[in-house]
Formats: structure tokens, sequence, C-alpha cells
């Protein structure tokens, strides 16, 4: 596939073989059936997206080939380079004859040196890897920002939630932060580092039911517990797991004539929006699954009760939490369609 001299006219075949790698990519990357995927699966694919086909452009000297690649272009281009001068300068950065990128931070610029064959001298995929990362990063800032910007135009629940005072559990002592500070410190866990995991991973939109929230803020509450007695961090990802059922319970009863009973069957049945658009897509049914079968062991197996790690109750807290925000959000508010469950070219 990358064995092409340069052809006469302006690129031709480039396009249709770009196209073919960009396909490749994508089924790399599957979504569910409805087209849904989580937050960095979809970041990815508009990265592949945005990417392909490229801007082409060719230096040719003395039977020497560097190709340019720019994966930031909006459509497909082939071009030579203007003067044998500008091929020079070029060909004169690959003595060692190897594929590099442009010195740039964040630069989704690839350069391909070719042998006289006009097959590549290092692997294309490497580096095509590295532009798609870069895209994907930038890709899922911008959706975050635009998350955090419909939120606060939605607006936040104040949780309040205190410090916790006293000795910790002892186990607390064996907890460790990374300071965001250059280089990065690693320090000991603090009571202020407890209630922002709570804010931070509890936090309700006001569209939220207020019997989901006094849920949310019971879950909130055990966390910060979690310093004078660890045990209290799993029984915090317990209830706000519980909160995820009361809030599609409650969802259910809105969208529903006939609402499901069973926790399984409340999350198949979730319903949609007045536009007719699903208020949790594929991969959100499945994440919620995923917090189900989690309740589910906790409640009804009987080798005992597990003790978690911290970072695994704050993230089964935040991921439930998340859910709740977002199918409240589409349901009695707006929020853009791409931060819905579509895939988006």
């Amino acid at each position: 596939m990358w064995s092409p001299s340069v052809p006469d006219g302006l690129g031709s075949g480039w396009k249709e073989r770009l196209e073919a790698v960009r396909a490749l990519y994508l089924d790399a990357a599957p979504l569910e059936a409805d087209q849904s995927g989580s937050p960095q699966l979809l970041a990815r694919r508009s990265a592949i997206h945005t990417m392909f086909p490229v801007a082409i452009t060719c230096y040719e000297l003395d039977r020497r080939q560097v190709l340019r690649l720019d994966t930031t272009a909006l459509e497909f281009g082939f071009s030579h380079g203007v003067s044998d001068e500008d091929a020079a300068n070029v060909l004169d950065r690959f003595r060692d004859e190897k594929l590099i990128s442009e010195d740039e931070p964040g630069s989704r610029i690839i350069w391909l040196a070719l042998d006289e064959s006009g097959a590549p001298l290092s692997p294309l995929p490497t580096y095509l890897d590295r532009a798609i990362v870069l895209g994907a990063q930038a890709e899922v800032e911008r959706r975050t920002a635009m998350l955090a910007d419909a939120c606060e135009k939605i607006g936040w629940r104040d949780p309040a939630v205190p410090e916790p005072e006293g000795p910790p559990d002892p186990r607390i002592g064996i907890v460790a932060r990374s300071a965001r500070e250059t280089p990065p410190m690693i320090r000991r866990l603090t009571p202020a580092d407890l209630a922002a995991d709570a804010v931070l991973a509890g936090r309700t939109l006001v569209v939220v039911p207020d019997q989901v929230e006094s849920i949310v803020r019971t879950a909130r509450f055990l966390y910060v517990r979690g310093w004078h007695q660890w045990e209290f961090f799993t029984l915090a990802k317990r209830e706000a797991i519980f909160a995820l059922e009361t809030s599609l319970r409650l969802i259910a009863a809105e969208t529903h004539d006939r609402p499901p009973r069973t926790f399984e069957r409340l999350i198949n049945g979730v319903g949609s929006d007045a536009a007719g658009d699903r208020l949790l897509s594929e991969w959100e049914r499945g994440q919620s699954h995923r917090l189900r079968e989690t309740r589910n062991k906790m409640v009804h197996d009987n080798a005992g009760r597990s003790i978690d790690w911290i970072s695994w109750a704050y993230g089964e807290m935040e991921a439930a939490v998340r859910l709740i925000n977002l199918m409240w959000a589409r349901h009695r508010a707006h929020i853009p369609r791409e931060l819905a469950w579509e895939d988006v070219p």
C-alpha cells in the first residue's frame, strides 16, 4: 500500500490510498450499534476523520524524494516543492534517511523519506499513530470544554462537603498524591484532597431531581468519612450506584407508560427526549450495566464484602454521577449533540 513513486499529475491515486488507510484506522476503533462509544474513542475517531485525506507536498532532487504530510488539512491535496532550492533545504534534513516530524510541540506534520522505488524508509503507521493521538487529545480537550460550558449554563448544585477532622485511619497514610507542580511532588493525602474528591466526583446539576441528589449527597459524605474509617469508601461507591438506579427509575416514570421494575430493565428501557434522541447511548448503557453488576456483587456475593481502594471508589462514584447528570441534562435541559451518543465525522 505504501510504495508509490511520484505519479504523473498531482498525486493520482494517493487520495484513494489514504482513504483506505483511514478505513483501517476506523475499523480498529469500532463503535456500538448506535454509533456511540467512550469519549476517548469518539475523540480518536474524530481525529481520524479530520486527518485523512491529507495535504501532501513532494520534494524531489537527484532521485531522492521526501513527502510532507499535513494532517491538519481540511481536504486532500498533492503538489511538488516550489523549487530545487526548497527541495535541497528539505532533503538536507534527511541525511540519515529517517522519517521525522516538525519540531513544534503538538505538531501533526509528518515528513516521509522515500527510497528510489518510492517506498517509505521508516514505518509510517508509527508516525500516523502519533499524529492521531495528538489530534485525539485536542478533541478531548475541545469536548471537555464544551461539556463544561454546557453544564455551567445549566447550573450546579452546591455540594458543600466539609473537610474531615481528627486523626485518619492508619491506612490513609499509605495514600499518595501527585501535587500539580513542576516538577510534580509526591505527598500524602490530606483532608482537603478528600473533600475535593467528593465535590469533583459527586456534584450534580440543578436539573437532577432532589430524590436523586439526596442519595448522591449521602455518597459524598460517606466518601469523606473514609478518612476516619477506610471501609466507608466502599459504602460511598454503593450509595452512588443506588442513586443511579433511583435516577433511572424516576426518568422511566416520566418517559414510559409502564416503567420497568428491575435495575437491568430500567437500563435497557431508558427513554428518549422530546426529539426522539435516547437519553443514554449504548456505550453509556453498557457503563450502567457494569455499575449494576458491581452493585449486585456487593449486595449478593456470599464471599464477603470487598474493601475498595480509594481510587476505585472515586472512579465508580464519578461514573455513576456522570451518567445521572447526562441523562437529566438531556431530558430537562440542552447539551450539544456532539456530547450525546453519535459519532460525528
